[in-house]
């Protein structure tokens, strides 16, 4: 099994209100994992009559019939000794290993086994509460836990990794966030629950696992969180309903029967509700159980209320931060994660008062759990061997002698050169020159058979001695030679060829010819004709015009050096001023998302609606006339961006789970109305041309090409 899990890894955020997973596979790829076919899993644990343990949303829905056997938030019990559900008592390890066995049911579902782990928990948990997370660990049938230690590595299983730690990670090794070595990071997590607040120094590279960030300061507020924001939201709606429906509102916060707790319970959800909406819209209705018509709740209201809460938050942040040392302008960055940091307020808050601007992402309850997976560095894959080299034939082919005089250029042909043997060569036979062709990947008459370049070996006379000059041409794969005037190895040594009437001329074949003795003086190199007088009694005149050109080239690059060398690197830009043509207004109530895409003189702009559609508006950019509004026939729970055509805008959603399909429509770019719609695969590819859209369909195995128009 070892082998299977080589690359796989899971990260687990193991949070106060909602538990978040994410998988990665052995190429990089990694997805959240999808239990009942969401991403979130709330932390909840029901306890039914029979004792049995149900978590998630089922645990939800059963809360709505009896909440006695409810615990929306066990992670705040950790320190309880027991907790009582349905009339029996659990240990606080009973319901996280109820959560933890859940999230591992899925991820042997998703890849057939589960993977090693890491589970985050918070910086300043104590020993004991972690020893709570290692007991619920044991009853979930996980390996057993393991903590890091700067004594060494840390030891098999699965690894536990504090949160900050994880975030931190994530943002500078994920998003590639720079934070030098040296410098300091804050880590807000905001969630449901709790406030925790982390400084962290890059410490470089550690060896035992726990690398990159040490924790320098930390801090939190336990009672402030989410729910802390929902319960103030609750105040508010009790001033505005409690004096109409005095009865009704008293049913709903008095709750004695069962039927009065379920209704209770409703009314949080609806609130917990108004304040997501909020994060998006300027009002928000909220339902209340009896009450005939919705209260809606407006923004202002929230945030009046909310800013005392957030102000201990802040004033938190700026405790932590001194207590490490330093000032918020020192920080490197102020990394925001935990689902409660949606609510904008926050980001508003920590930006005016600490003077630095938060990094938050449109999903803060993925970071930790996708940091963690850093504990578990991906394989390292060896390069990929070298093709073996196969022999043409069982016969031994001649090797050339290995030269013992020094080689051209005054090079000691026995020294061996990183550039004389190609990257990835096996040498076979030791006694071959290197840079030659090798005994052992040759077949007879020189045939070569190993793949790729052939490499260029030195000249050399006829005798096997070194020549000074380019390289020669090597046979073709077949032995015959590659070009005019080459001469198969094991050939004997040509005679020197006259020409018609003239000793000593080159032969007609063309190509070089060796140097050898020329007629008449021992060992002295062959000379065209006595005296260099050519045939017909004129004095050569070709080393003149070679000479005339090689100048006129020497020139002709002096000066281009020279005016490179004094160009004016720094010329003079036409500058002008950017000036604002128009803007365009995106709403009365804030957009959950907003894109922009331009192409020549067409700019677009589109925003969410609350409906899942998009209302896009197209202008011209040089006017700023609006050119028209449509609200697309497509319609999804989030979208992916836009993309300008050279005569239309491709509008395209994103995938919420791993099955579900990607809603994909072209709008027309003089109208606005829409073309067509088709759905794609999550993982499908999309390539842009003129006038077509390629769908790589990888769940079909093919490719699709969708027209434009």
């Amino acid at each position: 099994m070892a082998g299977q899990q080589d690359g796989f890894a899971l990260g687990v955020d193991l949070g106060t209100s909602n538990t978040v997973a994410v998988l990665r596979w052995p190429d990089g790829r990694t997805r959240p994992v999808l239990v009942d076919g969401h991403p979130i899993l709330p932390s909840g644990v029901y306890a039914d009559a029979d004792g049995h343990l149900h978590v998630g949303r089922d645990a939800q829905r059963l809360a709505q019939a009896d909440p006695a056997g409810y615990e929306p938030n066990p992670k705040r019990r950790v320190d309880e000794e027991t907790v009582e559900l349905g009339g029996r008592a659990y240990r606080p390890a009973e319901l996280l290993a109820a959560t933890l066995r859940a999230v591992a049911d899925a991820a042997v579902a998703a890849v057939g086994m589960l993977p090693p782990a890491v589970v985050t928990h918070p910086a300043a948990w104590t020993p004991a509460r972690r020893q709570v997370l290692h007991d619920a660990l044991e009853l979930a049938g996980w390996p057993a836990a393991a903590e890091h230690t700067l004594a060494g590595p840390i030891a098999p299983g699965t690894r536990l990794l504090r949160e900050p730690v994880a975030a931190a990670r994530y943002f500078t090794q994920v998003l590639r966030r720079p934070v030098p070595v040296g410098g300091s990071v804050a880590v807000f997590d905001f969630g449901g629950g709790t406030l925790d607040v982390a400084v962290l120094r890059n410490e470089g590279a550690d060896p035992w696992g726990d690398s990159g960030f040490q924790l320098v300061a930390t801090g939190g507020i336990p009672d402030l969180g989410g729910l802390d924001l929902d319960a103030a939201l609750l105040g508010r709606l009790g001033e505005l309903v409690g004096p109409a429906h005095p009865r009704e509102w008293a049913r709903l916060t008095e709750a004695t029967t069962t039927a009065e707790r379920r209704d209770r319970q409703q009314l949080w959800d609806n609130v917990r509700g108004a304040k997501e909406m909020l994060s998006r819209a300027m009002v928000a209705p909220v339902a209340v159980p009896g009450v005939e018509a919705a209260v809606p709740l407006p923004r202002e209201d929230f945030e009046r209320l909310a800013a005392p809460l957030l102000a201990r938050a802040v004033t938190e942040t700026r405790e932590v931060t001194a207590a490490a040392g330093l000032r918020p302008e020192q920080l490197s960055g102020l990394f925001l994660v935990g689902g409660s940091t949606r609510v904008p307020l926050v980001a508003r808050l920590l930006h005016a008062e600490l003077g630095i601007a938060p990094t938050v992402l449109e999903q803060p309850e993925m970071p930790v759990a996708e940091g963690a997976l850093t504990d578990l560095p991906l394989p390292r894959r060896s390069g990929r061997p070298a093709a073996p080299v196969q022999l043409a034939s069982a016969q031994p082919a001649p090797t050339q002698p290995e030269p013992t005089g020094p080689a051209p250029g005054g090079t000691d042909a026995g020294t061996a050169s990183a550039a004389t043997v190609p990257a990835g060569a096996t040498r076979t036979n030791p006694t071959a020159p290197l840079g030659g062709t090798d005994a052992a990947s040759a077949g007879p008459h020189g045939t070569l058979v190993a793949d790729g370049p052939v490499p260029q070996t030195p000249a050399t006379r006829y005798d096997g001695t070194p020549l000074a000059g380019g390289p020669v041409p090597h046979p073709r794969y077949d032995g015959t030679p590659g070009a005019p005037g080459f001469v198969p190895p094991g050939a004997a040594p040509a005679a020197h060829h006259a020409g018609p009437g003239v000793p000593g001329m080159p032969p007609p074949g063309g190509g070089w010819q060796p140097a050898g003795p020329g007629p008449g003086v021992p060992g002295a190199p062959f000379s065209p004709a006595p005296g260099g007088v050519r045939p017909g009694g004129g004095r050569p005149r070709r080393g003149r015009w070679i000479a005339l050109g090689a100048g006129l080239v020497v020139v002709a690059v002096s000066a281009s050096v020279l005016l490179w060398v004094f160009r004016d690197r720094h010329p003079a830009l036409d500058f002008h001023t950017a000036e604002l043509v128009r803007t365009v207004a995106a709403g009365d109530t804030r957009p959950g998302q907003m894109f922009t895409a331009t192409l020549g003189e067409r700019a677009y702009l589109a925003r969410s609606l609350p409906d899942d559609h998009l209302h896009v508006t197209a202008v011209e950019a040089a006017t700023g006339r609006t050119v028209w509004e449509k609200r697309t026939d497509a319609a999804t729970q989030r979208w992916a961006g836009i993309r300008a055509l050279p005569d239309g805008l491709l509008v395209l959603g994103d995938a919420t789970g791993s099955g579900t399909p990607r809603v994909l429509a072209v709008l027309d770019g003089d109208s606005g109305e829409q073309r067509w719609q088709t759905d794609v695969g999550r993982d499908d590819a999309l390539f842009f041309g003129a006038d077509t859209v390629v769908r790589v369909d990888r769940a079909g195995e093919r490719l699709v090409g969708l027209r434009l128009d």
